[in-house]
């Protein structure tokens, strides 16, 4: 969790968005 935090925002909220595209396809 602290590696997530040390990476890039848009890192995490593109792969936010992978996640929640795939959750509703």
């Amino acid at each position: 969790m602290t590696a997530n935090v040390q990476k890039p925002r848009e890192f995490t909220g593109r792969h936010m968005l992978v996640i929640i595209l795939a959750f509703f396809g």
